[in-house]
């Protein structure tokens, strides 16, 4: 898992590749956990805004749900869960 994300680090085109591809959810949301913790030191909104621009038009379909996610995680003193808030926006 390093490796991969050692390679995307950046405009990480791997998060795009898989976005029709529901068994990888846990591996992006591993991803975006990672990149809060190490490349973002754990700053959630740094993290925001190098993904969610990016990500705002695959959530359309799902925007409440995704939304309440990224609240929920907002909110929490937990960073994982971001990585599951954005994970779900992929695949929204």
């Amino acid at each position: 898992m390093e490796k991969l994300f050692r390679k995307t680090q950046g405009a990480p085109n791997f998060v795009f590749d898989i976005l029709s591809s529901i068994e990888y959810f846990v591996k992006l949301a591993e991803f975006f956990d990672y990149e809060c913790q190490i490349r973002f030191n754990d700053d959630k909104h740094s993290l925001l805004h190098e993904y969610l621009p990016q990500l705002i038009d695959e959530i359309s379909g799902a925007l409440t749900h995704g939304i309440i996610h990224l609240g929920f995680a907002l909110k929490s003193p937990s960073s994982q869960s971001i990585g599951d808030a954005l994970a779900y926006m992929v695949f929204s």
